[in-house]
């Protein structure tokens, strides 16, 4: 077994962090995946480097951030974060501004359906 260095630690712990942000545990983790656990468990207490396919995996099955998993730089993972909230006010704004112009529509009708009910009352009475 190969010796554990500062640097496999920190990514066994980063793979661990990602890991329980998923909520699963290291057979599910590994299943999805499609290594054995015991990878994952060598991986994450860093007695066990992972190879860069294994790595890319990781992050596309999981969604986690390549750059981030391999050196623990935020900038990156904190753009991405961005992005995702900025996409998702940018929806939020367009479904607000969809449900004005339904409202705005609906009042439009029910004014007109209000007024051809007076109409009609009045056409009723003056008969």
């Amino acid at each position: 077994m190969k010796a554990k260095t500062e640097e496999s630690i920190a990514l066994g712990l980063r793979l661990k962090e990602a890991r329980n942000k998923t909520g699963l545990n290291q057979a599910e983790f590994a299943e999805k995946i499609g290594v054995a656990r015991d990878t994952i468990s060598r991986a994450e207490v860093g007695a066990q480097s992972p190879t860069e396919k294994l790595l890319r995996k990781i992050t596309e099955v999981h969604g986690i951030d390549f750059v981030w998993l391999l050196t623990g730089d935020t900038s990156s993972r904190e753009k991405e974060e961005y992005d995702t909230l900025k996409e998702k006010y940018e929806n939020q704004v367009k479904t607000i501004t969809e449900q004005k112009a339904t409202i705005a529509a609906l009042e439009k009708t029910i004014t007109i359906l209000a007024s051809q009910l007076r109409g009609s009352s009045h056409d009723e009475r003056g008969s």
